[in-house]
């Protein structure tokens, strides 16, 4: 009988024991886990670095506030640095609270807290997200390259890429506004930062590398003057590195005058050509000779609009010099009847032909003389 009274006794016995192995050996592996991490944070420098921060990452959140730590009280800048690059291969809301502090942190050197905030920047999922992240470039110039590269990958659309792009241009040069395409179409406006730069070379770099192709089609489609104009500016660059040929033929082909068409190719917005330094001849005579076909359309479809835009051009961009047709001003004839002085009654018969209009302006082959 006492023996059956003791049985329970034991078996509780017993069972405290197996509880207090099991939390011995959750806190032995607790331990051990720890150990493991800051022995991989003693071995994020040199050769080891990548091998480690792969470590780091297969432990997970549990590493967050040892890597934190690091970042803010580590002696090894390097280590500090790919501490940093440790929370945001682990992602997660912890991670992002911890870089969130080092970025605000004003205590700590400038370089941890650009390697935050471009840490941050590698967890945005959208182009939305990196609104923040623009406007602290100005501060923090480094930060361009990481919000570039992620400007790559968020925003799949080229000319749409391109456009925000040359936003982050224009905002890092003037301290103006950027503006970021929303989900359902549209742009999202941001609030301008103060002060201004000169073009920061890892934006410039990203939009030159884009191509002649892509700029041509924001230098006439895109969505708001401000980015038309960075285009111009942006090929003028491109054909100073790479010889005019190519961007004065793209832009020339992109503006031949079709006399049926309802709007010319640059409709939306204002007509801005490229400064090039010189224009090469062939290509000059070919945009003077789409241009004047452009007034005598402008004409004929009453686009008053259109005429300034294409006097303006004809007089800046260094045509003249190259051309020697100086835009009169006054009716499509006045155009006509210079383009002819200029240019010769071949290149005049040429353009009539073109434009269906040499039953109009017959006399104009013939010195002017009206039957």
């Amino acid at each position: 009988m006492h023996r059956l009274r003791t049985l329970p006794l034991v078996g509780c016995l017993l069972w405290a024991s197996a509880l207090g192995a099991g939390a011995l050996r959750v806190a032995r592996a607790q331990d051990d886990a720890r150990e493991e991490i800051l022995r991989l944070i003693d071995a994020l420098g040199g050769d080891t670095a990548e091998a480690a921060v792969e470590g780091l990452v297969r432990a997970g959140p549990a590493a967050a506030r040892h890597l934190y730590a690091e970042a803010v009280e580590g002696k090894d800048l390097v280590r500090r640095g790919w501490a940093i690059v440790a929370l945001a291969e682990i992602g997660g809301d912890e991670a992002r609270q911890h870089l969130e502090r080092l970025e605000e942190a004003p205590g700590l050197p400038k370089l941890v807290r650009t390697w935050a905030l471009a840490a941050r920047v590698r967890l945005v999922e959208g182009a939305d997200g990196l609104q923040p992240f623009v406007r602290r470039c100005a501060e923090f110039p480094a930060l361009a390259r990481p919000v570039v590269l992620r400007v790559t990958e968020a925003v799949r659309e080229p000319r749409e890429r391109l456009e925000v792009l040359l936003r982050l241009s224009q905002q890092l040069t003037s301290g103006g506004p950027v503006r970021f395409p929303r989900r359902r179409g549209g742009f999202a406006p941001a609030p301008p930062f103060p002060g201004a730069g000169r073009p920061n070379p890892a934006v410039s770099r990203a939009i030159l590398a884009q191509g002649a192709g892509p700029l041509t089609e924001v230098l006439l489609r895109g969505s708001d003057n401000d980015v038309r104009r960075q285009a111009a500016a942006y090929l003028a660059t491109l054909a100073g590195r790479e010889g005019p040929e190519r961007v004065a033929k793209l832009v020339a082909e992109l503006l031949v005058c079709d006399p049926g068409a309802t709007a010319p190719p640059w409709e939306g917005g204002a007509l801005f050509l490229p400064l090039l330094r010189p224009w090469p001849a062939k290509e000059a005579a070919e945009l003077t000779h789409h241009l004047v076909s452009w007034r005598l359309w402008a004409e004929r479809r009453r686009r008053n609009d259109v005429v300034g835009q294409l006097q303006n051009n004809l007089q800046s961009i260094g045509l003249v010099q190259v051309t020697r047709f100086q835009p009169p001003g006054g009716p499509a004839r006045r155009w006509l009847e210079a383009y002819g002085r200029a240019r010769g009654p071949k290149a005049l018969a040429r353009l009539l032909r073109e434009q269906k209009a040499l039953g109009e302006y017959e006399d104009l082959l013939r010195g002017g003389r009206r039957r």
